[in-house]
């Protein structure tokens, strides 16, 4: 739970900093949210595409109960972001890709004998980078 100050608008504090500022005040383990102080209920973050967006927490507002609640605005991610998430994104589905990809190794083995359809599977998994849409649009092929 964090509080906002009501006379500066300051926000967010903690109960500890809200304590703090009252210092020859003695509180009550139920802890009466003290006048000039107001507490802000938590609500969820909002739906955002976490690939080219982010949100971050404004100052609250007071709902139609007259309550402050959390609120909060999306950012849409600038080029460089964008660029960052892609390489996240990436590194991620090549690594899912490499997992794959080691749980046939034992097929390429000397002594087994690879069938096509299995030799297809692996090239098509190594493909998986060159596929238009990568890396967060990707087809994943079919295990033989």
């Amino acid at each position: 739970m964090n509080y906002i100050n009501l006379s500066s608008n300051s926000y967010p504090h903690s109960k500890k900093e809200v304590k703090a500022a009252f210092p020859n005040t003695s509180f009550p383990k139920s802890f009466p949210c003290p006048t000039g102080y107001a507490e802000v209920l938590d609500i969820p973050a909002p739906a955002y595409d976490k690939h080219t967006q982010k949100y971050i927490e404004v100052a609250p507002l007071i709902n139609n109960d007259g309550v402050y609640e959390q609120a909060y605005k999306v950012l849409d991610f600038v080029e460089e972001e964008l660029a960052d998430e892609k390489l996240s994104v990436a590194a991620s589905v090549r690594a899912e890709r490499d997992v794959l990809i080691a749980a046939t190794d034992f097929y390429a083995l000397s002594d087994v004998v690879m069938t096509t359809e299995m030799t297809a599977y692996r090239q098509a998994l190594r493909a998986v980078p060159e596929q238009e849409g990568f890396p967060t649009m990707v087809t994943w092929p079919t295990a033989p």
